[in-house]
């Protein structure tokens, strides 16, 4: 998918993120079908290392209540890592991602506190390690970095009020030492975080330019014929209740206009026509530039008749405009359906004869039966 409503200016340097957010939302579609490659394994083994923790839990606390409470904290939180791995397997859309992804950034830090407030006289080094291993790996997650950031500062702002309520006998420096070793984790982690999500982005939109530049038409802005073989790749390949249309249209005596105006007011009145017709296209129609003063029109799921329908659309909005210096246009126009042919080249070849029995017909005609019908 191409998305065309990128810009130079669309990535915000602070928040890593498109400030248009269609433009974010089908950035995260992009990246997260690529992602999801190493996502998923990583959920898995976050899942199982934060499950195995519960060794040292039952060494340190033996069969009490407090160690069955941490193990049902730490159970909970493995089977709320599962739900989302399986909502990410099966989802078609990711409008839900950020959100999650903040709640269980909550949910962990606060499942970490939980099982703090379990000891009593915590080991302030070895619990450090494990906020710098949980801040670590919620930023090789893909999220908005600046919410990750702000929950793990809160987070870190409780665990050092806790840590020191719990062992009262912890060293002050000690305590600011394990403070200013976290800030620099999230500090480092944060602009690490920040500066990938800019250059993804950033990249996402040199691709989409590049991918817009190579199907579009320099000259009138809209597609070219490359449009059309992706389009009818699989055309033929699906079920017979599949079905497509093509208009085929040729502006009438454009040489005429090219020889009494000149070329570059021939292509302004190409350029104007595509900007006259684009509005009566959709997700379903593409306008493509089919070569000098031809274009097609490619109707996906949609019938013969509906292609005829369009095709009287675009004749009768170009029977009402004039173009720059009083020109007048018409065009001749020839409608094929998918479901009158079986390959793609007899569909154009059918579609061309039609177009040119409309020229023969006297120009300014539609053509959708040979010998048979026009408008």
């Amino acid at each position: 998918m191409v998305d065309k409503s990128l810009n130079n200016n669309t990535v915000s340097t602070f928040k890593g993120a498109f400030i248009d957010r269609v433009v974010e939302k089908n950035y995260l579609a992009y990246d997260m079908d690529k992602t999801k490659r190493f996502l998923m394994p990583l959920l898995l083994f976050f899942a199982v290392l934060y499950l195995l923790f519960i060794i040292p839990d039952y060494i340190n606390l033996g069969r009490s209540m407090r160690f069955y409470a941490v193990l049902l904290n730490r159970i909970f939180v493995v089977v709320l890592i599962m739900i989302l791995y399986l909502k990410l397997s099966r989802a078609q859309s990711y409008d839900f991602y950020y959100q999650w992804i903040a709640i269980y950034e909550i949910l962990i830090f606060a499942s970490f506190l939980f099982t703090l407030l379990a000891y009593e006289n915590p080991n302030i080094l070895i619990q450090t390690y494990g906020m710098m291993l949980i801040i670590i790996s919620l930023f090789l997650v893909p999220s908005r970095w600046l919410t990750t950031f702000l929950i793990s500062l809160m987070f870190i702002l409780a665990f050092h009020n806790i840590s020191g309520v719990l062992n009262d006998t912890i060293d002050l420096s000690e305590r600011y030492a394990s403070f200013v070793f976290l800030l620099a984790v999230l500090v480092i982690s944060g602009m690490a975080s920040l500066r990938m999500n800019y250059y993804k982005r950033v990249q996402y939109y040199q691709e989409q330019k590049l991918m817009t530049m190579s199907i579009t038409d320099p000259l009138t802005g809209c597609y070219n014929r490359l449009v059309l073989n992706k389009a009818v790749d699989t055309l033929y390949s699906l079920s017979n209740a599949h079905d497509a249309a093509i208009i085929l249209f040729d502006l009438d005596n454009f040489k005429v206009v090219n020889d009494q105006y000149g070329h570059l007011n021939g292509d302004n009145v190409l350029i104007e026509l595509v900007r006259l017709f684009m509005p009566l296209m959709n997700d379903k129609t593409s306008l493509i530039r089919w070569g000098g003063e031809e274009f097609l029109v490619f109707l996906k799921d949609r019938s013969l008749q509906e292609a005829v329908m369009l095709a009287k659309q675009l004749k009768e909005t170009l029977a009402k405009h004039t173009f720059e210096m009083g020109i007048t246009i018409t065009c001749s126009f020839g409608v094929a359906s998918s479901k009158e042919c079986k390959t793609i080249d007899e569909l154009l070849n059918k579609v061309d004869a039609r177009l040119y029995h409309a020229k023969a017909l006297g120009k300014n005609k539609i053509v959708y039966a040979l010998h048979e019908k026009n408008l």
